[in-house]
């Protein structure tokens, strides 16, 4: 009886230290957390995490690798190529040029390669999925109330766009991917309680419409629209697959729900400009610079940029910088790339006049620029072994996501969030694509949602 509470407190202590850890790890992204939370709660994760494993096995390595390997075996190519990616990455050490950064990278990696082997631990049923599911709707949620108070009730970061960090394009693609996940599971959630359903919806909508017009993030600003239209598409075929009236219904309740939020929201986004203008002149009429507050662009010039081709012109500077690195790679550096950590000292290595007219004002630290595309962080870094493992599990990744697609119809909730982090990471990101935690956060919820569903093999309902 001793043993079994003890053994419960554990597992209990070691689910919410987890779920923490994912919690203050995305929240470090939308909004100025305290990193000390996440640290103590990834230690907590860690700590409970090992306890756990010796009270279900003891010192038994072989039989915690077969738990992992429950889930890791659902998906086997899938998951050779990701440890692929990470022995091609650790070895790319060895001829790094510039392995302090080289370092940093790997050590970042292998934080989130530890979190993803404690969530293949934990999930063990489709309820574990959808506990995790739940925890980044939350991140969402809380990411968009706080930016909407620490910018009407703080000094906020920038006085034209609606963020509370300065890297928006991340905040809104949280913000955005949070929001899908809380449309799938209220969708096709089994419930009675249906206005209040939709209730939630608008709510979270009339929330995350005025971030993804106004956070300044270009990419969200055209991604968002498509990615509403397509999940209302998908959801009105399936109500006619499936043949059920009630899901076409759901359909135009949550288009109705859509057009509210669109209302509330350009009601909010034209009074936004005079009240921005309000924090600029500030009570005594002082700058907006004042306390490390910046303007920012405004909506307008957000469109602008992105109707003239200004939006695209740093990202061909950056690219064509990284393209003459690629043509200077000898032939065995074509296969095996230059180093960990090369993508970055290729931008330290010289002074670029476009490059530094591009970005006149940015602090030129080591480390301070990188291609802005993991299809050339790749091929600098690794050459044609590395870039083809990133396409093999891309490819893989999708065939994955076909195959619960066969199991459960709902698996645009990872084809969504996986396809987003693809383009995201072809566009932008420091290290390439394995450096993104929210990419990592859903392969492995992939991975454990196809193998949750094999060993469960109950009805759907629809929401995993």
């Amino acid at each position: 009886m001793i043993g079994n509470r003890r053994n419960e407190m554990v597992t209990a202590c070691f689910a919410v230290s987890l779920h923490a850890a994912f919690f203050f790890g995305f929240l470090r992204i939308t909004l100025p957390a305290v990193p000390v939370v996440y640290e103590l709660s990834l230690a907590g994760a860690v700590g409970f995490g090992a306890a756990k494993m010796l009270l279900d096995f003891g010192f038994h390595p072989g039989r915690i690798w077969e738990r992992i390997y429950r889930n890791i075996g659902s998906c086997k190519l899938l998951s050779i190529g990701l440890a692929l990616y990470i022995l091609l990455d650790t070895i790319g050490l060895l001829y790094s040029p510039n392995l302090s950064v080289a370092v940093d990278k790997t050590v970042q990696i292998a934080l989130k390669l530890l979190l993803a082997l404690l969530m293949l631990y934990y999930i063990d049923h489709r309820l574990q999925v959808k506990h995790l599911l739940d925890n980044f709707i939350l991140v969402g949620i809380v990411s968009a109330i706080g930016t909407y108070l620490l910018y009407f009730f703080s000094r906020p970061v920038y006085l034209q766009r609606l963020t509370a960090v300065r890297d928006y394009n991340q905040f809104s693609l949280v913000v955005l991917l949070s929001f899908i996940c809380l449309f799938v599971r209220l969708f096709y959630m089994k419930t009675h309680a249906v206005w209040g359903r939709y209730a939630v919806l608008f709510l979270y909508a009339a929330l995350c419409f005025p971030i993804f017009l106004l956070s300044g993030s270009r990419r969200t600003l055209m991604i968002a629209p498509c990615v509403l239209v397509f999940l209302l598409v998908f959801a009105a075929v399936q109500a006619q697959v499936r043949r059920k009236p009630a899901m076409l219904r759901g359909v135009l309740l949550s288009l109705l729900c859509f057009l509210f939020a669109c209302l509330t929201t350009f009601l909010f986004a034209s009074w936004f400009p005079s009240q921005a203008g309000e924090r600029a002149r500030g009570p005594q009429g002082g700058s907006s610079q004042q306390g490390g507050m910046s303007e920012g662009s405004t909506l307008e010039d957000t469109i602008e940029t992105m109707m003239d081709g200004k939006a695209v012109a740093k990202r061909t500077i950056i690219w064509s910088i990284a393209a003459d690195g690629i043509r200077e790679m000898t032939p065995v550096q074509w296969i095996f790339g230059r180093g960990s950590g090369y993508d970055l000292y290729l931008y330290d290595r010289q002074s670029y006049p476009a490059l530094e007219q591009a970005y006149p004002t940015a602090e030129k630290q080591p480390g301070w620029m990188n291609p802005h595309s993991f299809f050339f962080s790749d091929l600098l870094t690794g050459g044609l072994l590395k870039l083809s493992v990133s396409l093999f599990i891309l490819v893989m990744a999708f065939l994955t996501v076909c195959r619960l697609f066969r199991i459960n119809p709902n698996g645009v909730l990872y084809f969504l969030p996986l396809g987003l982090c693809f383009f995201n990471s072809g566009i932008s990101g420091k290290f390439g694509l394995f450096y993104d935690k929210i990419f990592w956060f859903f392969i492995i919820l992939l991975i454990g949602a196809v193998a949750a569903w094999k060993r469960d093999r109950v009805p759907d309902d629809g929401s995993v």
